[in-house]
């Protein structure tokens, strides 16, 4: 596939961003096992550890959601990407 530059520096661009954006999932994965982890530690029968749970819990479903939105950010990174290809080597067909 031949780009013109811009195009393909626009296409590593989006793809650099799409591997970030994965290894930003993959840790946030991690951080919210590591809390719900600590919250099925903690079995303690106390106010406070109702508090913990309860916001640990939100904590998780907090870092979930921006799993989502991040997952849809690389889909689109690689939608740019792909779409740079196609305009560059369209424009090539046509120069």
């Amino acid at each position: 596939m031949v780009m013109d530059r811009s195009a393909g520096a626009a296409a590593s661009a989006l793809d650099s961003a799409a591997r970030q954006l994965r290894m930003l999932g993959d840790g946030l994965t991690d951080a919210a096992a590591d809390v719900r982890g600590l919250v099925a530690l903690v079995n303690w029968q106390a106010t406070a550890a109702t508090v913990f749970h309860e916001r640990a819990e939100e904590c998780a479903r907090g870092i979930t959601r921006i799993e989502a939105v991040i997952d849809e950010a690389r889909a689109a990174a690689r939608r740019g990407s792909s779409r740079a290809a196609f305009d560059a080597d369209l424009e090539r067909l046509r120069g």
